[in-house]
C-alpha cells in the first residue's frame, strides 16, 4: 500500500502564496512539483514549468495552479506509477480518501523504486 512508502512531511503551499516565493521553495527542496492546500486539504497542484511559462501576468499560485492530482492512501504502488507518467511529475500527494480529500503525505518515484530494490 502506498500509506507504507509515502513520505509523511509534506511541503506544501496555498492558494495565496506569491508565485516568487513558491518558485524558491522549489529550487530549495529541489522539487518540481507542489500541492496547493487550504486547511490540509488538496485543492490543486503546481508545477516548476508552469511557473515558469507564466508570463508574468500572475502574482499568486492559485491563479496558475491545476487541478489536483492525487492517490489514496489505500491504492496500490501501480496506481501511483500510473499519476506519474500519465502526467509527466516524480511525486503525488496522497489523500485519506476522494471524498475529504485530506493531504497525508507524498509519495515520489524514488520511494516506489527502493521498494521495488526490496
Amino acid at each position: 500500500m502506498i500509506s507504507d512508502l509515502m513520505e509523511r512531511h509534506i511541503v506544501g503551499v496555498s492558494r495565496s502564496a506569491k508565485i516568487g516565493s513558491v518558485l524558491k521553495l522549489m529550487q530549495t527542496s529541489r522539487v518540481s512539483v507542489m500541492p496547493v492546500l487550504e486547511d490540509g486539504h488538496l485543492v490543486g497542484m503546481v508545477t516548476r514549468k508552469c511557473i515558469e511559462t507564466d508570463n508574468g501576468s500572475h502574482s499568486v499560485i492559485g491563479d496558475i495552479m491545476s487541478k489536483p492530482i492525487f492517490v489514496e492512501e489505500n491504492d496500490s504502488h501501480d496506481k501511483a506509477v500510473k499519476e506519474m507518467i500519465g502526467h509527466g511529475i516524480s511525486r503525488v500527494p496522497v489523500v485519506n480518501n476522494r471524498k475529504d480529500m485530506h493531504c497525508i503525505g507524498i509519495i515520489t518515484s524514488t520511494d516506489i523504486v527502493r521498494e521495488m530494490r526490496n
